[in-house]
């Protein structure tokens, strides 16, 4: 079932639940690129995370909590296309992240999200844009790109069952299913850039 952003766009966007049919089975996933120190060889998958990391604060802080858990961590950090044009002076994406985890004395892998990003993010948001619609690209980041096909990249390639990030939110889990709950710094709850995941993920989102 294509939403008015697949239909805009002539393709089905994946950015909405309904529009991630099996369609979608024929495009690559986004492609891990070797590994920027050592190979990650986790030992138990059971605790086993990879963190999504930009090398910003939040999830290199998030590696930093995961490991002095006891969690076996690998840090990801996606390549964008936005990231390779920047001139910033401290990239926020890219080999920061890669630095940190050299500190943390953490595997660290980039993985190559350009032509996904394209299709899940830039597209839908220009799509909607023309439409003189609001477009929200960080949520179909997450939904489509984050907790979408760059998961079933990792879980491909590294066996991957747990994934972590920086943002703010908590997580209760019920009978019924995982919840997405206020952050305990309230001020900087991220719910709602999140609540596109499904639940079967969100179970065992770190």
């Amino acid at each position: 079932m294509a939403c008015r952003v697949c239909k805009a766009i002539g393709r089905l966007c994946g950015t909405r639940r309904q529009c991630l049919t099996v369609s979608d089975a024929a495009i690559p996933l986004p492609a891990l690129l070797p590994p920027t120190f050592d190979a990650w060889k986790p030992d138990d998958p059971d605790r086993a995370v990879a963190v999504l990391m930009s090398g910003g604060v939040d999830s290199s802080v998030t590696a930093l909590l995961l490991k002095r858990d006891g969690w076996d961590v690998c840090g990801v950090t996606m390549r964008l296309p936005i990231a390779e044009q920047c001139k910033h002076p401290r990239p926020c994406c890219g080999w920061e992240a890669a630095t940190v985890c050299r500190d943390l004395r953490i595997p660290h892998y980039f993985m190559d999200t350009a032509s996904a990003f394209q299709r899940h993010v830039i597209d839908p948001f220009c799509a909607a844009y023309a439409q003189a619609r609001t477009p929200s690209p960080c949520v179909d980041c997450n939904t489509a790109l984050k907790f979408g096909v760059v998961w079933d990249a990792l879980e491909q390639c590294l066996g991957v069952r747990h994934i972590a990030t920086g943002h703010y939110a908590r997580r209760e889990d019920h009978l019924a299913g995982p919840r997405l709950r206020t952050a305990v710094a309230g001020e900087r709850d991220a719910r709602y850039f999140l609540y596109g995941i499904t639940s079967e993920r969100l179970a065992r989102v770190l």
